[in-house]
């Protein structure tokens, strides 16, 4: 016992105990769960480890890490996932949520068990490494079948639930909470102008998630984020999202404008350049492509290109540069920090085929495929005006390739709202979230006209169409086999619709004039869309207009409450 009080008087020891009162030094996670002993702490420490996971989850989809790596990065993910399951029994020991009960479930594509050895799983590259692809392709022993006498032990006047179907009140009952439970609707929100102004939260917005949630802290409905930021990686989005609004969010609900990248698999095996803010290189990496190079090193590798610092001109003779390999196609994730030093080096890129320390051949006959994220012209932060979006790089560099080639830039793909692939990609994950049941309603929530509203209205119509299809291919399936039988509701695999609400807290304000209004001057001069959309005033126009996120919320809970009073 002396020793120890002697070791907790040193200079050492006060001096970091000091550090840590002062909140200078980051608290450790506790090696063991059971010495945490306040909820918001373990909380707090299931996040850092839901993150680490998604992390190494990312780093293990690259097969080029090797063979030793890979095992390592599995074992540690494996290891996450023991000491996740012991804070959630912490959590729920300290009278919080049951996540073993009510969380989210691993999705089939981020790991599997091997039939016959429960607990561990194989992630990404570890599931083709010698030895374990073999055991995935062995079929599990098929499950003994209990005799006629063994299954009637357990039959009694319990399992016919004693006749009570015969009461004339049960069936209709049934039948009734059939209806409500089979069909749900799902939210899809805007972030910025709608529940943040830069990294502050609007007012309301914290009331509104909460109006939302359960007794248990879990969403009503199901709830997507779709934002057209995109300078970070997925997780650490829902990270920020959860500790500004004080909600849980996975990252299984957050959509960001490069997300549909991960279905575009006919790229990940090309050489492609980035372009734009934070670690490009790896969030194109944890999207799936493997030959990634980003402008900077392509500025690195031919500082002559870059020239309009003069400060950063070389002073002697450039020494022969590392060959690069052929670029082959160009993913523009968002705007840059230093416009010019980009617009140089992507024109470079378009008129040498991929090629920028060739000759520049304005009269190239192919273009290199562009997968550009965001249009956004306008987005709003902090400052009291709109700040320039993606959109307005965008426009530079199409006003740029225009001016040099006399042709029009084309693109491969423009992802990010309004983007039908963006809807689509975010209804699939509202989908996942309770697979048991079926979407109906889809509400967009957002602050700007040309993205958010345009976006919800143009996959409103998309939806009308897609089902308008399934309805003539019915009939026609029951002409074709001579009987009155139609193809089922539940067949059709989206939702029915879209309901787009514009918030009056972000872009668009209060004062200015709607698309349906007459002689609001509308017209292709003042369209903030990209060059790509078409202007139809009548997509311009929400569903609903209310004053913040708290009304949207209101809102939709009425109609819904609505809708099931009906049923």
């Amino acid at each position: 016992m002396a020793r120890n009080a002697e070791k907790a008087m040193t200079a050492l020891a006060r001096f970091r105990q000091a550090q840590l009162e002062e909140g200078k030094v980051k608290e450790r996670r506790p090696f063991l769960a059971s010495e945490c002993s306040e909820l918001p702490k373990a909380e707090k420490w299931r996040r850092q480890i839901i993150s680490e996971i998604s992390k190494k989850v990312a780093q293990i989809q690259n097969a080029g890490l090797g063979e030793f790596r890979i095992r390592d990065l599995n074992d540690e993910i494996n290891k996450l996932l023991r000491e996740k399951g012991h804070w959630e029994v912490r959590i729920k020991e300290l009278g919080g949520p049951d996540y073993a009960r009510v969380g989210p479930r691993m999705l089939d594509h981020e790991g599997k068990e091997v039939p016959g050895n429960r607990g561990y799983k194989y992630f990404g590259a570890a599931r083709d490494l010698p030895g374990v692809r073999e055991l995935f392709e062995k079929e599990p022993a098929p499950a003994l079948r209990k005799t006629r006498a063994e299954l009637m032990k357990d039959v009694d006047a319990e399992y016919y639930g004693y006749r009570d179907e015969d009461d004339g009140v049960l069936l209709p009952l049934e039948t009734q909470y059939e209806k409500q439970a089979s069909y749900q609707a799902g939210v899809l929100f805007d972030v910025d102008g709608v529940l943040l102004r830069g990294r502050s939260v609007l007012p309301g917005a914290r009331r509104a998630l909460r109006k939302l949630l359960d007794q248990n802290n879990n969403f009503l409905f199901p709830v997507v984020f779709v934002t057209n930021a995109g300078s970070c990686q997925r997780w650490d989005k829902a990270e920020q999202l959860s500790h500004l609004l004080d909600v849980q969010i996975a990252p299984e609900q957050v959509v960001l404008s490069h997300s549909p990248l991960q279905m575009m698999k006919s790229f990940h095996d090309r050489c492609v350049l980035v372009c734009g803010q934070g670690p490009t290189t790896n969030i194109a990496n944890a999207l799936g492509f493997q030959k990634v190079l980003s402008i900077e090193q392509l500025a690195q590798q031919h500082p002559l290109l870059d020239m309009v610092d003069h400060c950063r001109k070389p002073t002697s003779p450039s020494s022969p540069v590392q060959s690069l390999p052929q670029i082959q196609a160009i993913i523009l994730f968002g705007e840059p920090i230093k416009w010019e030093t980009n617009l140089q080096l992507l024109i470079d890129v378009l008129l040498t085929n991929g090629r920028p320390s060739c000759v520049h051949d304005a009269q190239l006959s192919n273009q290199l495929p562009i997968l550009a994220c965001n249009m956004d012209l306008l987005w709003m932060a902090e400052a009291p005006s709109p700040r320039f979006g993606h959109g307005m790089f965008l426009l530079c560099l199409e006003s740029v390739y225009r001016k040099l080639t006399g042709r029009e830039l084309r693109y491969e793909a423009l992802l990010g709202k309004p983007s039908l692939l963006t809807y689509q990609y975010a209804e699939q994950l509202l989908r996942l979230q309770n697979p048991n049941r079926k979407l109906t309603t889809v509400y967009a929530v957002g602050d700007n006209l040309m993205t958010d509203i345009y976006g919800a209205n143009l996959y409103n119509r998309y939806l009308a169409q897609q089902h308008a299809a399934m309805t003539t291919a019915a009939k026609v399936v029951a002409q074709g086999i001579g009987s009155q039988v139609t193809v089922a509701e539940e067949e059709v695999v989206c939702a029915a619709q879209c309901h787009s609400i514009l918030v009056c807290t972000g872009v668009y304000k209060p004062h200015s004039l709607l698309p349906s209004d007459q002689n609001s001057g509308i017209s292709e001069s003042v369209f903030h869309g990209h060059r790509d959309l078409v202007l139809e005033p009548d997509l311009l126009e929400p569903s609903h207009l209310v004053e913040d996120v708290e009304a949207a919320v209101d809102l939709l809970l009425e109609q819904e409450n609505s809708v099931s009073s009906d049923l």
